[in-house]
């Protein structure tokens, strides 16, 4: 089963539509182990990767192309080439929707995927620590900046460390952050 938040995200899509999930955190890619994959993409005959697939997403993530354990230890241009990559020689086909798992903060790789991708929107989540959260209120403030609208309410049920399920309410505040509790 996939783990939250992306089996909540992709249940509140729309009708059964092509997912792809992107996980361009190169430094930490969390993908390949929450959606249970491993593996190496293949090359189409164009040249362009091929996503892996699981749970019907297709998937792609650094993850897939360096050893579980193995450092990536690169500076900013390194990185950015990387995602440039994952962004444009990924054979996709036909996708309605792609999520993109970015890593937490507001450094390069957010800044420019959000300025070099069209975004429709962007979900913020969080553990519910003080300097996680801190952190994911700098993330919606960026989004803000560079005009990539949020979701200012949430419905969506978080599982606690007891398995108990609790129900995020609605919020006033300008941004209303997911939390995954006990995670």
């Amino acid at each position: 089963m996939i783990r939250w938040p992306f089996q909540k995200l992709m249940l509140h899509l729309p009708g059964s539509k092509a997912i792809g999930l992107l996980d361009v955190d190169v430094y930490g890619p969390s993908i390949p182990k929450m959606m249970n994959l491993k593996g190496n993409p293949e090359l189409s005959q164009s040249n362009l990767m091929r996503p892996l697939l699981n749970y019907g997403i297709a998937c792609m993530s650094m993850g897939f192309l360096v050893e579980e354990t193995a450092p990536v230890v690169w500076r900013g241009l390194m990185v950015m080439s990387a995602i440039e990559k994952l962004l444009r020689q990924v054979d996709w086909g036909q996708l309605d929707y792609l999520v993109v798992d970015m890593p937490p903060g507001t450094g390069d790789v957010q800044l420019s995927v959000s300025q070099n991708v069209p975004i429709s929107g962007a979900v913020i989540v969080s553990t519910p620590q003080d300097i996680a959260l801190m952190d994911a209120h700098k993330g919606a403030e960026m989004f803000r900046k560079v005009h990539v609208p949020l979701e200012k309410r949430r419905n969506l049920q978080t599982q606690g460390k007891d398995n108990e399920t609790s129900e995020n309410k609605e919020s006033d505040s300008a941004v209303t952050l997911d939390t995954m509790k006990g995670r």
